[in-house]
């Protein structure tokens, strides 16, 4: 089994890496208008990611990115990624729309903002779930076909 553990002092390296090497955090929502030539960052762009809404992003990476400032940058955005953490793929299509819609509507609520991106638990998907993420939120191969 694979560690999905990162620790603080090792992530706050990370990010001090990234900056020193010119890099800039970005939304994911932004990546196909940087790719498509449309908005130009400053500098590299990259997205960091946090699965899952675990306590220790809480505990662990939040501090981290208040001390390196990420949070004054506007750079951290609220994505969904489903209720119930399942395969949508095992599940029924009227299931699959619960916990789509649902988990977005949550985060909505709990964080009074706007939820688009939208991550496909285990990376899993199929068309007819493709078909369905569209109405309520955006993923990264969504924004492509949409534009």
């Amino acid at each position: 089994m694979q560690c999905l553990e990162s620790y603080p002092s090792t992530f706050e390296n990370e990010i001090i890496t990234l900056r020193s090497k010119g890099y800039e955090p970005v939304f994911a929502k932004d990546i196909p208008e940087i790719i498509n030539g449309n908005q130009k960052p400053e500098k590299k762009p990259v997205v960091l990611t946090m699965d899952d809404g675990y306590k220790d992003f809480y505990t662990n990476a939040l501090p981290v990115i208040i001390r390196q400032k990420a949070l004054d940058s506007g750079y951290v955005e609220v994505g969904s990624h489903i209720v119930h953490h399942t395969s949508l793929t095992n599940v029924s299509s009227k299931n699959a729309e619960y916990e789509i819609k649902e988990s977005k509507r949550m985060l909505e609520e709990m964080f009074n903002t706007k939820v688009l991106p939208f991550a496909y638990p285990y990376g899993r998907s199929d068309k007819a779930i493709q078909c369905q993420v569209p109405r309520f939120s955006r993923t990264l191969s969504a924004y492509f076909s949409l534009n």
